[in-house]
């Protein structure tokens, strides 16, 4: 019997199979995206290519397969929305059509991705961030070869189950904080820290929160060399984030940090920080569950 790979969870699946019989996803339903790599796709020799698990303003992110450790993996593109194109119904390759200034910008973003790529696969010993394996360039773009975090989204851990008590939010998170001190010792910021990109994972009754989506990473003092490299998101992205020259820095990690235990601990997204720039207000702490316990 003929076998291939579930785009989603990459167990092996009968030819023909329209549901996997491993996770139970529709394999004949799901269909690939123009712009983005063909499904089966094999990169650098080694990385099988599944389904799109999201697409951001700096790139995609794949769920994969390596080949050649027999693991499940995650693929990071990059792929700045705006610059580029491509058609996977004739190739994989994407085509770049800009100026000079913004080619030169889109080279510098490339190498910085291939350079952060390296830094982060120096936190592998922290606990709270996903580990790197491997980074190359293929199809005139870049890629970072991540282990597979298991789990649900932080956003859709709070929609499901409502907001976090304080023992519960502390439990999670400070670990986490942790792991982001490490990043910043090591001369990274993430910025774009929100509860889309903190995967939490359940094992033996204990909750665990690891830091996801790399992909906006830059070095601490680095100026941003263009609007490709701006990445907002409402409710978590600091006052900086806004401006066409404001600095960026661990205080901007920090922002969105504080900004995800408001949520965790309300179920509310606090104003995008212009609002609240313009209209200054206490936040509302109402409804916090044991609020007052400290310890």
């Amino acid at each position: 019997m003929e076998m291939y790979r579930c785009v989603n969870c990459m167990q092996e699946v009968a030819k023909g199979e329209r549901f996997c019989s491993h996770c139970g996803f529709d394999m004949e339903r799901y269909v690939q995206p123009p712009n983005v790599l063909r499904k089966d796709t094999i990169l650098c020799g080694r990385y099988l290519i599944g389904r799109v698990m999201g697409h951001g303003g700096f790139g995609v992110t794949y769920v994969g397969y390596d080949l050649k450790l027999e693991v499940k993996v995650a693929v990071k593109e990059y792929f700045p929305s705006g610059l580029g194109s491509r058609s996977n119904a004739q190739s994989n390759r994407i085509q770049w059509g800009f100026s000079n200034t913004e080619y030169q910008n889109w080279l510098e973003g490339v190498e910085q991705f291939l350079s952060e790529a390296r830094k982060m696969a120096k936190l592998d010993e922290v606990p709270g961030i996903v580990r790197v394996r491997d980074s190359f360039q293929e199809n005139q773009t870049a890629y970072i070869i991540m282990d597979f975090a298991e789990g649900i989204p932080l956003k859709q851990y709070l929609n499901q189950y409502g907001c976090l008590d304080y023992r519960a939010c502390t439990a999670l998170l400070l670990p986490l904080m942790d792991s982001l001190e490490a990043m910043h010792a090591k001369g990274l910021i993430h910025r774009d820290i929100s509860p889309d990109n903190v995967m939490v994972q359940t094992t033996d009754a204990q909750m665990k929160a690891k830091l996801l989506d790399f992909g906006a990473a830059r070095d601490i003092g680095r100026r941003r060399s263009g609007k490709s490299e701006s990445i907002v998101k409402d409710g978590y992205s600091a006052p900086e984030q806004y401006m066409e020259d404001g600095e960026i820095g661990t205080w901007t990690d920090v922002y969105a940090m504080a900004a995800v235990i408001y949520s965790c601990l309300t179920g509310k997204r606090i104003p995008a920080a212009p609002e609240r720039m313009m209209k200054p207000a206490p936040l509302d702490m109402e409804g916090i569950r044991n609020k007052k316990v400290r310890g």
